[in-house]
């Protein structure tokens, strides 16, 4: 399990691995910007996983870095997908349109004051 905590969302704990509801591939749900801490371990082994991790999943060879064109448009699965703007020149407007698509799972729950309560997306 780990800990979650965005800027614009609610504290929330979720398992590390889950089973994506289209494909039964396992996902690793985790995100450097907003991962607190992963639930059971001790601070340092969870810092130590945490960081090797992240580095496998944000290497270069499982990377895909967009080479942009006027036109383009991409898709991605937000199924805990990492991604990120970065490289784009500031001088030019950034345009980004979501469409989200309505599901039925669940992946965490809600945490206050230490307490799970409501599901989370």
């Amino acid at each position: 399990m780990v800990a979650n905590r965005g800027e614009m969302l609610p504290e929330s704990s979720h398992p590390l691995v889950f089973v994506h509801p289209e494909n039964d591939m396992p996902v690793l749900a985790l995100s450097p910007a907003t991962t607190k801490e992963i639930i059971g371990l001790p601070k340092e082994e969870a810092d130590e996983l945490f960081d090797l991790l992240c580095k496998h999943v944000t290497s270069e060879e499982n990377a895909y870095v967009h080479q942009w064109q006027p036109g383009d448009v991409v898709l991605w699965d937000n199924w805990r997908m990492l991604h990120r703007a970065y490289g784009h020149a500031k001088r030019y407007p950034r345009v980004m349109n979501s469409l989200p698509i309505l599901g039925t799972m669940r992946l965490g729950r809600i945490v206050k004051e230490g307490i799970e309560t409501a599901e989370a997306a």
